[in-house]
Order: C-alpha cells, then sequence, then structure tokens
C-alpha cells in the first residue's frame, strides 16, 4: 500500500529512519498501520461531509479508498500531473455523474469567503501550481510546501464537488511521498481550516501540518509500543536501537 517513507525529528532521531525501520522490518505491523491511518482519513472525511446512510456511506468510503490508492500509487513521472488531478476527481464524482474539470461558477461553501477560479482559469493556474510545487518550491520545508499547494488548490476549487476530498488526498500522499507522516484533518479543525485558506495563511496552516504530522507520527509509534511490549517511556534513540533488534 503505502512504501513508508517520512521525515522530521522524533526527540532527536530522524522520522524516516524510524519509518523506514517500521516498514521494511516489520510489513505485518506496517499494514495494520496503513489500514488503521486509512480508517480514520474516511471516518474524518465522512464525518465533514455529513454522509449518514448506509448505502451512501458505503459508496462514499469505495471511491475514497480508490482515490486514494489511484494518487499514492500514481508513478507515470513520480511528479502529480493536471491528468491525474482530473481522474482523482472523476473518481470521486463518479457516482454524482460529473466528469472534468468544472466548466460553470461554484460556491465553495459557507465557511468560505475566497472566490474561486473561473472555469478558464482552472487549467492555467493548474498548471502554474505544479510548475512551482516541482520547479520553484524544491527548497521550501516540506511542510510549508503542502501548506502552499493545499491553500491555492483549494482556491482554484477545480470541481464541482469533492474539492476538499481530492485536495486532502493528494495532501496525505505528498506528505508520505515526502518523508512526513499523512495528517487527519477534523471536522471540529473546519472553522481553523478555512481561516488558513481564506486567508492565505500559509504559514499558520505549514504549523498546523507540522503538528498534526507529529502527532500521527506519536500514534504509529504508540501502537507499535504495544504490540511489541516496548516500555512507553522508552527514549527515542532506545526505541529507535531497539526496532532494529527486535524479531518477529
Amino acid at each position: 500500500m503505502f512504501n513508508a517513507k517520512i521525515g522530521g525529528n522524533y526527540g532527536g532521531i530522524m522520522y524516516k529512519d524510524i519509518f523506514i525501520n517500521l516498514s521494511l522490518n516489520y510489513p505485518d505491523f506496517y499494514n495494520i498501520y496503513e489500514n488503521f491511518y486509512l480508517e480514520r482519513f474516511i471516518y474524518s472525511s465522512t464525518e465533514i461531509e455529513g454522509i449518514k446512510t448506509k448505502e451512501e456511506r458505503k459508496i462514499f468510503v469505495n471511491t475514497l479508498m480508490r482515490a486514494f490508492h489511484e494518487t499514492y500509487n500514481y508513478e507515470t513521472s513520480g511528479m502529480l500531473d493536471v491528468t491525474m488531478i482530473r481522474n482523482i476527481g472523476n473518481l470521486i464524482n463518479y457516482e454524482k455523474g460529473l466528469e472534468g474539470f468544472r466548466k460553470i461558477n461554484v460556491y465553495p461553501g459557507d465557511n468560505a469567503t475566497f472566490i474561486p477560479a473561473q472555469p478558464f482559469q482552472i487549467y492555467p493556474y493548474l498548471y502554474s501550481l505544479l510548475d512551482n510545487y516541482y520547479n520553484v518550491w524544491n527548497d521550501l520545508d516540506p511542510f510549508l510546501k503542502e501548506s502552499m499547494f493545499h491553500i491555492n488548490f483549494m482556491r482554484i476549487h477545480p470541481f464541482e464537488d469533492g474539492n476538499k476530498r481530492c485536495a486532502k488526498i493528494i495532501l496525505a500522499s505528498n506528505l508520505l511521498k515526502s518523508f512526513c507522516a499523512p495528517i487527519i484533518i477534523t471536522e471540529e479543525d473546519t472553522k481553523e481550516y478555512y481561516e488558513f485558506i481564506n486567508n492565505c495563511d500559509y504559514e499558520g496552516f505549514a504549523e498546523f501540518l507540522r503538528q498534526r504530522s507529529k502527532l500521527e507520527m506519536d500514534t504509529l509509534v504508540s501502537l507499535f509500543k504495544m504490540k511489541y511490549n516496548v516500555p512507553m517511556e522508552e527514549t527515542p534513540g532506545v526505541f529507535n536501537e531497539k526496532i532494529r533488534k527486535i524479531k518477529i
């Protein structure tokens, strides 16, 4: 499913080292974590979207999972492109019969104060955003880079529906590929989340992502410690060394 790739610092030990150790040496455990993350990601999305009925939830979960896997496993060039973004939207909006980028103006929701791009602006804006992401923002902190991509993507609002889902799937995939733990954005975060987008607060959203990524890393480490009876108070250095030696 995922290839564990992560960066950042966990008590002086690189996240990347711990994630690589866990993914390579404990594939069964890491598969459990992958499923656990996806369940929480999808649950938070259903809560935000207000999905209530069993049938709606089943369709929603299936389409979201397909879109997530399609995004993360996309390796045509190792880079996201406009075609792939359109395909993600098609998967998310399949049951609604919506295909491709929108051709009409849309209302971005009660929490939004920004005005989305005009339909004729979508393609050039996305090409410009991707060019910045891959060719201009290369040396940025990964959380700031993802913040800038995410906020601009949401303000473009390329689809009639499913923009948040598409943006969050891309965010999770990009964080993993940039060696950063994926994050969960909950219904309780909605007001703060839209304030970042409405105000183009790149630094603020980057810090939000950084803190949520750390929480997710803490979750992964705690799960491992519980499964393999590693003391919760174990220091990161000792823990990192210990996961190299534990045999399943």
